[in-house]
């Protein structure tokens, strides 16, 4: 239609019907474009058609009002800020939870056997030094349960037990720090014998510890007594079983870990509302991920 317009400026101030070359200014600016004048008419719409016979029509008459439609609001192109960050929070969960999922199969796996101990699961369960013990992340005699049939109750020298893990978190499950179960134990309000046993293998002549946060408090606490006798749940591995320790079993390093998830998810749910519980946790859930995926590689660079 500019070019339209243009043409028809063009042959109303020419003398001559010849076809020349006529200039059309570019987008406001000085630049010009000279663009040679079509000896054809140019193709048109039954758009252009009728703009025309509208200008045709509105020439000589006065200017009118035009209306203004009302934009839409706001809220018909966008959803609601709160549900539209809880469901892109809940698809991330949903990715993330995806990569994680056979370790999530796993630990559901072993916490209903454990619920359930009638339950046989002598074909599902993995050898005993892969199994998920989750008894290392409580420190009170309610956690306790009754021994597996084929772990031994026996107590043995602090000394002779082992770290099986290198790395522990520096809370226990409920949000309690070590240092508050070290406390504990050095005031006498608690000790090796009212807290659960430590679930430990034999392996070519070494016992290895699996509760190794509550492992970490008596290495601590009874530094100065290393044959203080400490009660545990023990079981013997054949040589062939190809049993790995996480490290050489003399240290462990504390740190944050993945478990903070549970102390941010418990924070959250003593406040607010319960949509915003819901999301609050989600957000902690996903944060704790980002933290221990981003202590991995801080570890990994480090090497």
């Amino acid at each position: 239609m500019l070019f339209r317009q243009a043409e028809l400026n063009h042959s109303n101030s020419s003398s001559s019907s010849s076809p020349q070359d006529f200039v059309v200014p570019y987008g406001g600016d000085t630049t010009q474009i000279i663009i040679p004048r079509a000896s054809v008419p140019l193709p048109t719409t039954p758009q252009d058609s009728a703009l025309d016979s509208q200008l045709e029509g509105t020439k000589n008459s006065p200017p009118s009002t035009v209306k203004l439609q009302p934009l839409p609001s706001y809220e018909a192109h966008f959803p609601e800020p709160r549900s539209f960050l809880a469901s892109s929070i809940t698809q991330l969960s949903a990715n993330v939870n995806s990569i994680d999922s056979p370790l999530e199969e796993r630990i559901r796996i072993q916490s209903s056997n454990i619920s359930n101990p009638t339950k046989s699961t002598v074909a599902s369960s993995p050898p005993p030094h892969l199994e998920i013990r989750r008894l290392d992340a409580f420190d009170d005699v309610s956690s306790k349960r009754r021994p597996s049939p084929e772990y031994a109750r026996i107590e043995l020298p602090l000394k002779e037990i082992f770290f099986y893990q290198d790395y522990i978190s520096q809370r226990f499950m409920d949000g309690r720090l070590l240092t508050d179960t070290i406390a504990a134990l050095q005031r006498g309000d608690l000790s090796p014998h009212t807290l659960p046993a430590i679930q430990c293998l034999k392996y070519r002549g070494r016992w290895y510890g699996m509760g190794n946060r509550r492992l970490a408090c008596y290495h601590h606490v009874y530094r100065d007594t290393p044959d203080k006798m400490i009660p545990v749940e023990a079981l013997e591995l054949p040589d062939d079983e190809g049993f790995n320790a996480l490290g050489d079993g003399k240290q462990v390093r504390v740190g944050g870990g993945l478990r903070i998830v549970e102390v941010l998810e418990k924070a959250a749910f003593e406040k607010f509302t319960p949509a915003e519980q819901e999301l609050n946790a989600e957000v902690a859930e996903l944060r704790a991920v980002q933290v221990y995926k981003l202590q991995h590689c801080s570890l990994y660079q480090k090497i």
